[in-house]
């Protein structure tokens, strides 16, 4: 059984991603999450094969939520949302284990299908960054 995670405190965008989830990929259950407390909770009770994190979130920030994740299970696939794409916070993502980053400001349905594809198919934690750039 498949099963996601959802972790974004802003309400229309966790539906958004977590409806994107249901319809293009083959989920069994999508949960969800405003913070990070709740979401370490339901990391905690049960098994999840992908996790969403937006960066920004209340009580326990995306980061170290994604960090005791990993600390936890290395294995576990997960993708942060950030608007914050500054060089700092890219290379913290990176070095935690992180499968992929999206920034928020260029995020769009097809970098969002591409990026989740990208890391559902990837067998190692290959860093996958998914950001549109203007010209």
């Amino acid at each position: 059984m498949m099963k996601a995670l959802v972790v974004e405190d802003e309400g229309l965008t966790r539906d958004l991603l977590s409806s994107l989830l249901k319809r293009e990929f083959d989920f069994d259950e999508i949960a969800q999450a405003s913070d990070g407390d709740e979401a370490w909770q339901l990391f905690l009770g049960d098994e999840y094969t992908f996790i969403m994190i937006d960066l920004i979130i209340p009580k326990l920030d995306g980061l170290k939520l994604a960090r005791r994740i990993l600390e936890h299970d290395r294995g576990q696939k997960i993708i942060v949302l950030s608007s914050e794409c500054d060089d700092y916070t890219v290379k913290e993502v990176s070095r935690s284990g992180i499968f992929g980053y999206i920034d928020k400001p260029g995020m769009s349905e097809f970098v969002l299908l591409e990026a989740i594809r990208t890391v559902e198919q990837s067998r190692y934690a290959a860093r996958v960054y998914f950001k549109v750039f203007e010209s």
